[in-house]
């Protein structure tokens, strides 16, 4: 559901922005503002949708909203679990062997006891390397 909004909200705003950067009648200072910021939602928008957790071969990548990644490679990840994120609801989080809990809110359920937080934990555990 945030995604939902979230993209309603700012594919509403892009929309506005992006129709005023191309209506003739705004004045060209007034266009060019808009055209750029067309472009930083646009990109802002791209970078959140990044956020998550990457499965690869050689370990994960924890993806946070502002682009931002932290690669941990599978003999540091002691596991997989939700953490309560202090509003009720739960992140999915890489835990490593140096006692980081490494958290993403590209994954996020809406509490601890929530039965696909828990199976997408189970996934992620499935995912491992036997050697790991």
């Amino acid at each position: 559901m945030p995604l939902v909004v979230f993209g309603l909200f700012y594919g509403f705003i892009l929309v506005l922005v992006a129709g005023a950067a191309l209506n003739p009648g705004v004045p060209l200072l007034g266009r060019i503002a808009c055209g750029a910021a067309a472009v930083a939602l646009a990109l802002l928008f791209r970078l959140w949708r990044r956020a998550g957790i990457v499965v690869h071969a050689d370990g994960v990548i924890v993806r946070r909203y502002s682009g931002s990644a932290v690669s941990v490679p599978w003999s540091d990840v002691q596991g997989f679990a939700l953490v309560a994120n202090g509003k009720g609801g739960a992140w999915i989080a890489v835990q490593t062997n140096g006692g980081k809990v490494l958290k993403t809110q590209g994954l996020v359920a809406n509490s601890t006891t929530s039965q696909w937080g828990h199976r997408v934990v189970a996934e992620l555990e499935g995912t491992r390397p036997f050697a790991a």
